[in-house]
């Protein structure tokens, strides 16, 4: 009786949080159910690392997110060295001048300022020319350049390209560790398969045993008990076999995240490469 009440208070909990992940409300009634697929054989994983790394880079958002933060790095660090493009400002006046009131001599005037933001010495060039009534035409330029910088653009360009090799180095530890995984599934994978294939042929001969021992019990060579463990073991091992089954479940479901597939999208990708496989 205790143990029903235990078992009741854990199967309410787990509902619990099932609920609060799904958004599921407490007064809204549901039923899980599932049904194992005992002759479930697991996955025809292709066994390629480099078949899957490519669909991991492509797919897993936390390395979409370090190439990204790698290709940001270089950009910055293509900023703190690119200090020789100009920038350029170009401003237009219009005046009226004259002897007395009311003025009566139009000018116009254009100038291009160009800023060359060397980091050891940045220079700004201008070049203006105007007109002033009908006779008078003006021209003129200058430079100007600042003899003692800011010397911070030094740390700057460090800091980028210390960013940028930080960034770097972690992208590839990850991709790296990310190759081991998708390495390590493939063989406990298949491992986890040729199991599970054995275990049902063990099934098989101990569904034999058993139909042996009920034989030999009806004609009195064996005694009861020993029936009882023939079918103990053969129960047991249909068991084995179920775990099994829900182990290479788990095993899918942990590398469907590693490379960034939904749920489900591992079985949906293997079944479409199988279909294309046997078209050809």
């Amino acid at each position: 009786e205790i143990e029903i009440q235990k078992t009741k208070m854990e199967g309410d909990v787990l509902v619990y949080e099932f609920r609060r992940m799904t958004g599921i409300s407490d007064d809204t009634p549901f039923t899980l159910s599932y049904t194992l697929d005992a002759a479930y054989k697991g996955l025809d994983i292709i066994p390629e690392t480099q078949h899957w790394l490519l669909i991991a880079l492509d797919l897993n958002s936390d390395i979409q997110k370090y190439q990204f933060e790698v290709a940001k790095s270089r950009e910055e660090l293509k900023i703190a060295e690119q200090t020789y493009l100009p920038s350029v400002e170009a401003s237009l006046t219009l005046s009226v001048s004259g002897d007395s009131f009311p003025l009566q001599e139009p000018g116009v005037s254009f100038k291009l300022r160009f800023s060359f933001p060397f980091n050891e010495s940045p220079v700004d060039m201008d070049m203006s020319s105007g007109i002033t009534g009908l006779q008078t035409r003006t021209s003129g330029g200058s430079v100007q350049t600042n003899i003692l910088p800011d010397l911070s653009y030094l740390s700057d360009k460090k800091l980028a390209l210390l960013k940028l090799q930080t960034m770097t180095i972690q992208s590839d530890s990850m991709i790296e560790s990310l190759r081991f995984n998708i390495e390590q599934f493939i063989k406990q994978y298949g491992f986890a398969r040729a199991q599970l294939e054995l275990q049902k042929e063990a099934l098989v001969l101990l569904e034999r045993k058993q139909r042996v021992y009920q034989s030999q019990l009806g004609i009195g060579e064996i005694k009861r008990i020993d029936y009882l463990k023939a079918q103990t073991e053969y129960y047991e091992e249909e068991i084995a076999i179920r775990e099994q089954i829900l182990a290479l479940m788990e095993m899918e479901r942990e590398f469907e995240q590693v490379l960034g597939f939904e749920p489900g999208g591992l079985a949906a990708y293997v079944k479409s490469q199988n279909a294309g496989t046997d078209k050809e």
